[in-house]
Protein backbone atom coordinates (compact mmCIF):
# COMPACT_ATOMS: atom_id res chain seq x y z
CA UNK A 1 0.00 0.00 0.00
CA UNK A 2 1.47 3.34 -0.78
CA UNK A 3 -0.36 6.65 0.40
CA UNK A 4 0.64 9.91 -0.80
CA UNK A 5 1.56 13.67 0.20
CA UNK A 6 2.96 16.35 -1.10
CA UNK A 7 3.96 20.23 -0.68
CA UNK A 8 3.45 22.39 -3.21
CA UNK A 9 6.29 24.87 -2.49
CA UNK A 10 7.04 25.67 -6.54
CA UNK A 11 5.18 28.90 -6.63
CA UNK A 12 6.94 30.27 -3.93
CA UNK A 13 10.31 29.69 -5.23
CA UNK A 14 9.90 32.46 -8.33
CA UNK A 15 8.79 34.88 -5.72
CA UNK A 16 11.60 34.57 -3.22
CA UNK A 17 14.16 34.65 -6.36
CA UNK A 18 12.33 37.54 -8.19
CA UNK A 19 11.62 39.81 -5.89
CA UNK A 20 15.28 40.63 -4.65
CA UNK A 21 13.38 40.52 -0.93
CA UNK A 22 14.60 37.74 1.81
CA UNK A 23 11.80 35.88 2.44
CA UNK A 24 11.91 32.52 4.58
CA UNK A 25 9.66 29.68 3.34
CA UNK A 26 10.01 27.82 6.72
CA UNK A 27 7.51 29.87 8.92
CA UNK A 28 4.71 28.92 5.74
CA UNK A 29 2.41 26.15 6.53
CA UNK A 30 2.51 23.47 3.82
CA UNK A 31 -0.17 23.88 1.47
CA UNK A 32 -1.38 20.02 1.04
CA UNK A 33 -2.93 19.01 -2.61
CA UNK A 34 -4.01 15.93 -4.34
CA UNK A 35 -4.49 15.50 -7.93
CA UNK A 36 -7.98 15.83 -9.15
CA UNK A 37 -10.08 14.03 -12.12
CA UNK A 38 -10.25 17.37 -13.37
CA UNK A 39 -6.89 17.34 -14.29
CA UNK A 40 -6.48 14.15 -16.39
CA UNK A 41 -3.11 14.49 -17.36
CA UNK A 42 -1.54 15.35 -14.45
CA UNK A 43 -3.74 12.63 -12.40
CA UNK A 44 -2.13 10.33 -15.08
CA UNK A 45 1.00 11.65 -14.75
CA UNK A 46 1.11 11.09 -11.14
CA UNK A 47 -0.09 7.98 -10.66
CA UNK A 48 1.99 6.35 -13.16
CA UNK A 49 5.48 7.93 -10.96
CA UNK A 50 4.01 6.89 -7.72
CA UNK A 51 3.63 3.36 -9.35
CA UNK A 52 7.18 3.48 -10.43
CA UNK A 53 8.37 4.50 -7.06
CA UNK A 54 6.30 2.02 -5.22
CA UNK A 55 7.65 -0.90 -7.49
CA UNK A 56 11.29 -0.07 -7.36
CA UNK A 57 11.33 0.27 -3.84
CA UNK A 58 9.14 -2.98 -3.11
CA UNK A 59 11.40 -4.93 -5.46
CA UNK A 60 14.77 -4.06 -3.55
CA UNK A 61 12.95 -4.48 -0.06
CA UNK A 62 10.78 -7.78 -0.85
CA UNK A 63 14.07 -9.46 -2.20
CA UNK A 64 16.08 -8.61 0.93
CA UNK A 65 13.25 -10.34 3.32
CA UNK A 66 14.14 -13.58 4.39
CA UNK A 67 10.62 -14.46 5.64
CA UNK A 68 12.25 -15.03 9.37
CA UNK A 69 10.31 -11.64 10.84
CA UNK A 70 7.18 -10.47 10.22
CA UNK A 71 5.88 -6.61 10.45
CA UNK A 72 5.05 -3.03 9.10
CA UNK A 73 7.02 -0.22 8.37
CA UNK A 74 5.84 3.33 7.33
CA UNK A 75 8.11 5.68 5.63
CA UNK A 76 8.02 8.87 5.05
CA UNK A 77 10.13 10.46 2.41
CA UNK A 78 11.00 13.91 0.09
CA UNK A 79 11.96 13.44 -3.12
CA UNK A 80 12.82 16.55 -5.55
CA UNK A 81 11.97 16.47 -8.88
CA UNK A 82 14.81 15.82 -10.54
CA UNK A 83 14.71 12.48 -8.62
CA UNK A 84 17.14 13.03 -5.61
CA UNK A 85 15.84 11.37 -2.22
CA UNK A 86 15.97 14.69 0.11
CA UNK A 87 15.40 12.76 3.04
CA UNK A 88 13.46 10.05 4.57
CA UNK A 89 12.10 8.78 8.10
CA UNK A 90 10.29 6.07 9.95
CA UNK A 91 6.76 7.35 11.19
CA UNK A 92 7.15 5.54 14.69
CA UNK A 93 3.18 5.86 15.27
CA UNK A 94 2.48 3.28 12.48
CA UNK A 95 5.27 1.17 12.16
CA UNK A 96 4.96 -2.15 14.00
CA UNK A 97 8.43 -3.95 13.14
CA UNK A 98 11.48 -5.35 14.49
CA UNK A 99 14.70 -3.52 13.66
CA UNK A 100 15.80 -5.91 11.26
CA UNK A 101 12.43 -5.31 9.11
CA UNK A 102 12.77 -1.22 9.71
CA UNK A 103 16.49 -1.84 8.27
CA UNK A 104 15.39 -3.74 4.99
CA UNK A 105 12.94 -1.10 4.28
CA UNK A 106 14.83 2.07 5.34
CA UNK A 107 18.50 0.13 2.56
CA UNK A 108 15.43 -0.26 -0.19
CA UNK A 109 14.31 3.05 0.19
CA UNK A 110 18.23 4.58 -0.05
CA UNK A 111 19.29 1.89 -2.76
CA UNK A 112 16.25 2.85 -4.89
CA UNK A 113 17.24 6.35 -5.27
CA UNK A 114 18.15 8.59 -6.80
CA UNK A 115 14.35 8.33 -8.66
CA UNK A 116 13.32 9.17 -11.87
CA UNK A 117 12.66 12.96 -12.68
CA UNK A 118 9.58 13.81 -12.25
CA UNK A 119 6.79 13.71 -15.56
CA UNK A 120 6.66 17.50 -17.10
CA UNK A 121 3.49 18.15 -15.46
CA UNK A 122 4.84 17.68 -12.20
CA UNK A 123 7.70 19.96 -12.21
CA UNK A 124 5.76 22.13 -13.41
CA UNK A 125 3.49 22.64 -10.58
CA UNK A 126 6.30 21.04 -7.87
CA UNK A 127 9.84 21.22 -6.90
CA UNK A 128 9.44 18.25 -4.42
CA UNK A 129 6.85 15.87 -2.97
CA UNK A 130 6.40 14.21 0.24
CA UNK A 131 5.81 10.36 -0.20
CA UNK A 132 4.60 7.60 2.52
CA UNK A 133 5.38 4.23 1.48
CA UNK A 134 4.03 1.20 3.56
CA UNK A 135 5.98 -2.08 3.18
CA UNK A 136 4.15 -5.52 4.91
CA UNK A 137 6.09 -8.43 5.91
CA UNK A 138 4.05 -11.41 6.04
CA UNK A 139 4.99 -14.90 5.99
CA UNK A 140 2.40 -16.50 3.81
CA UNK A 141 0.25 -19.43 5.50
CA UNK A 142 0.01 -21.51 2.95
CA UNK A 143 2.63 -23.46 0.78
CA UNK A 144 2.53 -23.83 -2.94
CA UNK A 145 2.68 -27.72 -3.55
Amino acid sequence: MLSIRFKRVAAAVPLVLCSGNPMSLASQEPFYETPTSSDALYAQEYKDYVRTLRDKIENIAYKKYDATDVGTISLDFEVASDGNLIQYNVKDETTDASQKIIDIGLNALEQAAPFVPFPDAMAKRYSKLVFTIVLDFHVSQTKKK
